[in-house]
């Protein structure tokens, strides 16, 4: 059967469709195959550019001998969340050079510890003889990866060396270094009725510490308090969306437990590069730990649609835009997610209210969904007004915005006003802890000039043609980014290394100054280059009173002015960067002030000293 990702289908991609959907059981198939693919690759990588390192570490034999093992084997282990996590590391190293550069430290103890996997596929077809070396963890145990199985030293040792070999009864014969054998305490890792394992035993899901999480070590009076919330939360999840919860039992393997940093905040997180593995606080409110399973389910979910298509092709990945749900700027690519995540915990929500079972806290639902509504509205302005989306992309939010039309919270008029207001209030506070990213600052700004002055049109279009530029580049990095990538300036050097800028200085010589912050940085750059620095400092100034909030321009004014002598201005500028980024403001009203001034870069120097003294 033919299966189409198109702006048609994409749009049944938003609401819980079930396991047996053809979309969704092909877009977590194919992350699959991208791990097969991955594990591949860096094979061949190894094998290309470190053979004796892949030989030494028995690495390559390792990895053929994954053929050898059943398709059922290979995609449990290899789905697997710990394998995924030790493949992306791998990559990270392999990317730092680590193999060529280091070959005899991690790189060569990780790639040690591939067999673990083998032997996991090994104990899964049940085939006998297959060996390897492992070590204990802190607490002396060994988890063997995806068959729901850990073991246990009897005296607790930690990082021990020992050597497994498979039996046909799927058990191991285990020896220490001495060759004694070794009886290890079988233990079974719990798991919900549904299949889903509560995993506080496998320290490979631990993350190598990359994150900052404080992992819960179960007891048996914690394992029950743990599996008796889960399996309520799931009655509910399968009560109200059974096509919702067949689609989770396809995400997610494994609920690893982690302590919250205070008692009446809940934790929860999914890792892109670890698909399967949900990091959960524990709540007494049972409503608490089905949002973040449905939430975080919803990440896994996009986050396999995103190996297939970008979705978003056009826009900042910087972390600079307002996210409602957070107090910290974000990125687009973190607007999406907290909007596709976010309409599924609205359309979830929305359908238990519609449903005629009783609800105890029916208010506070009511409550939690028309605030999801409101926030959902917000974060699709950010996100439509700042990216530009690929035609997947675009089925995806419209089918999105079309979800959320049809809720229509039943809520007070009250409770409707508080609400809005704690939200404006968030908004508020974001602003005005982030007054150079407020949305004067983020949205598209003006790099072209009036196209009624000619002149200046014809300069600006014969300068951008001799360099190889469009009119239309996007500056928008250079007013917010401390240190900004500037295209303008690099290809700028580079031209002015190979032949010079003779030619662009005739072609700017009538440029007026302040009709475009791209010609006028242009100019600015041409001037420093050519050690024009007054005339430099003069278009970087025309720069600033344009983007006043941009630290980057200030840096180039600044340097303008190092090279004119103007020492202690400069580093009047350089201490009181970050005073005159978030005074932006007062800047502009000063700069107005003093519009008829004939000498701009005196009047921006005494303009900072009386700002800052």
């Amino acid at each position: 059967m033919k299966i189409e990702l198109d702006i048609n289908t994409i749009k049944n991609f938003v609401s819980p469709a079930g396991a047996s959907d053809p979309l969704v059981k092909v877009i977590f198939l194919a992350e699959y195959h991208r791990t097969l693919l991955r594990l591949s690759n860096l094979n061949q990588k190894l094998q290309s550019e470190s053979p004796d390192l892949i030989n030494r570490t028995k690495f390559y034999q390792s990895f053929e001998l994954v053929k050898s093992f059943s398709k059922n084997a290979q995609r449990k282990i290899l789905r697997y969340p710990s394998f995924s996590f030790w493949l992306d590391t791998a990559w990270q190293l392999v990317n730092r050079k680590a193999h060529i550069l280091f070959p005899e430290m991690h790189i060569k103890f990780h790639l040690e510890s591939f067999p673990k996997f083998v032997l996991a596929m090994a104990t899964y077809d049940n085939i006998e003889n297959i060996e390897c070396f492992l070590y204990t963890d802190h607490a002396g145990i060994i988890a063997i990866a995806g068959t729901g199985i850990y073991l246990q030293h009897p005296q607790h040792l930690a990082f021990q060396r020992l050597r497994f070999v498979t039996t046909t009864n799927e058990s191991f014969h285990i020896y220490t270094d001495g060759n004694q054998n070794l009886e290890m305490i079988q233990n079974e890792i719990p798991h919900l009725n549904n299949g889903i394992e509560l995993n506080g035993f496998d320290s490979d899901l631990h993350l190598g510490g990359r994150y900052n999480l404080n992992f819960e070590e179960l007891t048996p009076t914690s394992t029950i308090k743990w599996l008796s919330s889960l399996e309520e939360a799931w009655f509910w999840i399968d009560s109200y969306s059974t096509l919702l919860a067949s689609e989770i039992l396809i995400g997610v393997q494994s609920l690893v437990p982690v302590h919250s940093h205070a008692i009446d905040i809940h934790r929860s997180q999914t890792f892109r590069e670890i698909p399967g593995l949900l990091v959960l606080s524990w709540m007494s409110d049972t409503s608490v730990i089905v949002e973040a399973l449905v939430h975080e389910y919803h990440h896994h979910k996009l986050n396999a649609l995103l190996n297939l298509d970008p979705i978003i092709v056009e826009g900042s990945s910087e972390a600079i835009y307002y996210s409602p749900w957070r107090d910290d700027p974000r990125p687009l690519s973190g607007i999406l997610q907290g909007i596709y995540v976010f309409q599924a915990v609205l359309e979830f929500g929305h359908k238990i209210l519609k449903t005629d079972i009783p609800l105890l806290q029916e208010k506070r639902l009511q409550q939690r969904v028309y605030t999801a509504k409101k926030q959902l509205l917000t974060a699709l302005k950010v996100l439509k007004t700042n990216a530009e989306f690929s035609l997947i992309g675009q089925g995806l939010i419209e089918a999105i915005e079309e979800n959320i039309d049809r809720v229509e919270p039943e809520i007070s008029q009250t409770d409707k006003q508080l609400i809005d207001v704690r939200l404006k209030e968030h908004q508020q506070k974001w602003e005005a802890a982030n007054p150079n990213l407020i949305e004067t600052q983020i949205l598209p700004i003006q790099v072209s000039i009036d196209l009624a002055n000619n002149d200046n049109n014809t300069i600006l279009n014969q300068s951008c043609k001799w360099l190889g530029i469009t009119p239309n580049i996007d500056l928008r990095p250079l007013t917010y980014l401390r240190q900004p990538f500037d295209p303008i300036l690099e290809t700028l050097v580079a031209v002015y290394h190979d032949r010079g800028l003779k030619e662009l200085e005739d072609i700017l010589k009538e440029t007026q100054l302040g009709t475009s912050v791209l010609l006028d940085l242009i100019c600015g750059h041409t001037a420093y280059l050519n050690h024009d620095y007054q005339q430099a400092a003069e278009f970087y100034q025309s720069c600033l009173e344009q983007h006043p909030n941009a630290p980057y321009f200030w840096q180039c004014f600044m340097f303008a002015l190092r090279h004119l002598n103007l020492l202690d201005d400069y580093e009047l500028i350089l201490i009181n960067l970050d005073k005159l980024v978030a005074n932006s403001l007062e800047v502009k009203r000063l700069i107005r002030q003093n519009s008829n001034s004939e000498n701009k870069v005196q009047m921006m120097v005494k303009l900072v000293q009386t700002l800052v003294n």
